[in-house]
């Protein structure tokens, strides 16, 4: 296996089955890592030494934990598995030139000593090896740099005039250095002045049709990769879109939208070079042949040196990769710690932890500039040893050419030609190389795009197409569970209970419990491990998700404000915002004062933290927001829990009166007391809790969304 075929993790709680996937591939086993997610989810606080072995032998491998100490990991087999840093692991993949090669999922390819190693390596490792029903399998590609394409017509004429016009311009490039042959040969034999005019006129018009041609080139090319770039990247955010909530739960934000980044240098790729190379590699098969025309002796010296540029090249680009996917963990770490300084200062300026923040910030800052360097300094040595094969070898040549341009083998004017075609034969290979190298290299950028691409979507795992003009509001869960992966303890266990339409449920119990978690679940923010949930009578999982979330309005302890005015945040930026139930819905929230008293009103800008709204206000706000999509039902995660006791009661006036299913999680025992039913939530089970008043058999008329406006 290679080091690019070798991923790094997407998230920090994967990297044992990271590195298993990479142990098992180097065996043989073919693995994608994308099926190995879904069908071995890694726990949300990591996978256990115990768990990898029970995975290990589901892919038929045998798995054989041993301690030992670094001294002794020479002997082990490999690939095998250590145990790092305490909450970590990597592979290690053998010995390179006395040095230990390791795989680590955070940063890739290392080269250790022992005595490098020793201050990570806690002692325990995990030797593998083939079982007897073990098959060896090409391991698939993860993501095809083609997938991202997505050809129209218009893309396809455009790609056609780009080549039509690369083919121009590499001819011109073989014709160019005939000029240099006849104007040295006919100066020398003092030919007629008439003749070398014409024959500078005519290699001048070329020029000027080379320098139009050229243009027209580059426009074209500029056009197909706005092109690629719109339609690329608008795919790969749709996907990103549709994607479950847990994906974003389990990265960092900073390393999620660094995936999304990821894309440009694929869409560079592919849009900035792809023709000119293609082009490059068979005008290199011309301009050889052009020499060999002249001298077979100069057109071997350029092949050989040729090659061995190529073996520096491409023979380096493990370690490049390996360099370049360093700094890119250092660049998130950075971002990753910068960004969220910022979206923390307000805790930082009340712990007075400014010092304590700039000197994390400086180490990790270091770090980025330390792997900028070390990638830098390879790139140096490996360019200066390509330039100097490149300088011998024009020296070579030059001096074998006056050789033969001596002894009559060829012209003075052949030379020059020879000269120039060997000059474009290095500009080209270079150029070629790079381009190839490139290649090679988006096996980085590919694994982590493919991490967004290749994520099964919240419709891909929900089945239901159901449409849903309306809902009632009845609301109903049988035999309900929930776990975040198979590794992870039950959260919920076996949970039923029915919301009958228009009544308030609330949810009670102590902090952890999971009463968030089972409000995610009923708005279909995650998916239960078991159990069904019943809409009106239908099971959730023949609905369209969009559908019933349309009908669901929801206050969630984690849910934001978005960058925009009041007005865009309540109607959630709707293209045909109704100012009327904007002003509405605030009024329901006991907002509509507080807005009504800026100077700007509905136009107020809110940042993406809040702005300078208070806690209590921001609630309202997301409030108003809920109902702005006049909901069926209601769910509510402590939504009112920064409100004073008047505005509370306001609210829940308010809400007493519409035709709404309330289910929400509580802890003040005012709103708890004005419950239909309530329900304690506890070790993973949900109890009705008995009333101390029999609800009335009859409720009052409530009056509905509609009504309210009028």
């Amino acid at each position: 296996m290679s080091a690019t075929s070798m991923p790094l993790q997407s998230e920090a709680s994967e990297c044992g089955l990271v590195c298993l996937a990479v142990a098992a591939n180097r065996l043989g086993a073919g693995l994608a890592m994308a099926d190995l997610r879904r069908q071995f989810p890694p726990a949300a606080r990591g996978t256990s030494l115990q768990r990898l072995i029970e995975i290990a032998g589901e892919l038929r491998l045998q798995a054989r934990a041993i301690r030992c100490e670094p001294d002794d990991l020479a002997t082990l087999d490999t690939p095998s598995l250590l145990h790092w840093r305490g909450n970590h692991f990597v592979v290690l993949l053998g010995r390179r030139f006395g040095k230990l090669r390791i795989f680590d999922p955070a940063v890739g390819e290392l080269h250790l000593t022992i005595a490098e190693l020793s201050r990570d390596f806690t002692g325990v490792a995990l030797e593998l090896r083939t079982d007897a029903g073990f098959e060896r399998r090409k391991q698939p590609s993860p993501l095809s740099i083609f997938s991202f394409i997505q050809l129209s017509d218009d893309l396809v004429k455009g790609l056609g005039y780009a080549l039509f016009f690369s083919v121009l311009l590499q001819a011109f490039a073989i014709i160019t250095p005939m000029f240099l042959q006849v104007s040295v040969d006919s100066a020398l034999s003092q030919s007629n002045e008439d003749f070398y005019l014409t024959v500078a006129l005519g290699f001048g018009a070329l020029c000027v049709l080379n320098v139009l041609l050229e243009g027209i080139r580059s426009f074209l090319v500029g056009r197909i990769s706005l092109h690629l770039s719109w339609g690329m990247t608008r795919r790969l955010f749709r996907q990103m879109l549709r994607l479950p909530l847990p994906w974003f739960q389990r990265r960092r934000l900073a390393d999620a939208v660094s995936r999304f980044d990821s894309i440009a240098h694929i869409r560079q790729l592919v849009s900035g070079g792809f023709v000119s190379s293609m082009l490059d590699a068979v005008l290199l098969v011309f301009l050889l042949g052009a020499v060999a025309f002249y001298s077979i002796k100069l057109a071997l010296l350029m092949l050989v040196s040729t090659l061995i540029v190529v073996a520096i090249r491409l023979g380096t680009v493990g370690k490049s990769m390996s360099l370049g996917a360093q700094q890119l963990q250092a660049d998130i770490a950075e971002r990753g710690f910068r960004i969220e300084t910022v979206r923390a200062m307000q805790s930082i300026k009340a712990a007075g932890a400014e010092l304590q923040r700039e000197s994390v910030w400086a180490s990790r800052f270091a770090a980025t500039i330390m792997s900028a360097e070390r990638q830098e300094r390879f790139r140096i040595v490996t360019q200066a040893a390509a330039s100097l094969v490149e300088g011998l070898s024009a020296v070579a040549l030059t001096y074998i050419g006056v050789q033969e341009s001596r002894a009559g083998v060829m012209t003075i004017g052949a030379l020059y030609a020879v000269l120039s075609y060997r000059q474009q034969f290095t500009n080209r290979t270079g150029s070629l190389l790079t381009y190839l190298v490139s290649w090679r290299q988006t096996d980085l950028h590919s694994h982590r795009v493919a991490d967004i691409a290749l994520s099964p979507s919240e419709q891909a795992l929900h089945a239901g197409t159901g449409r849903v003009d309306r809902l009632d509001g009845s609301f109903e869960t049988k035999h309900l569970s929930f776990r975040y992966s198979p590794a992870d303890p039950v959260v919920l266990d076996n949970i039923s209970f029915t919301a009958p339409a228009g009544s308030f449920i609330a949810i009670t119990g102590p902090s952890g419990a999971g009463k968030s978690t089972l409000l995610k679940i009923l708005a279909t923010l995650y998916p239960p491990s078991a159990g069904e949930i019943r809409l009106d009578g239908a099971a959730l999982s023949t609905l369209s998700l969009n559908d019933v979330r349309a009908r669901i309005g929801t206050v969630l302890q984690e849910d934001e404000l978005l960058a925009g005015t009041i007005a865009d945040n309540v109607s959630f930026f709707s293209q045909q915002t109704e100012v009327d139930w904007v002003w509405e819905c605030l009024r329901m929230a006991q907002m509509d004062r507080d807005v009504r008293a800026l100077p700007m009103q509905l136009s107020t800008d809110v940042g993406d933290m809040g702005s300078t709204f208070s806690a209590g206000q921001r609630q309202r706000l997301i409030l108003a927001r809920a109902l702005y999509k006049r909901p069926s039902i209601l769910l509510l995660d402590e939504a009112t829990a920064h409100l004073d006791p008047a505005n509370e009661a306001r609210i829940h006036d308010v809400l007493k009166q519409m035709a709404i299913t309330r289910i929400a999680v509580a802890h003040r025992p005012e709103m708890v007391a004005l419950a239909d039913q309530v329900f304690h939530l506890q070790n993973g089970r949900l109890t009705a809790v008995p009333r101390a008043v029999p609800t009335p058999a009859a409720a009052p008329a409530r009056a509905t969304v509609q009504e309210l406006r009028a």
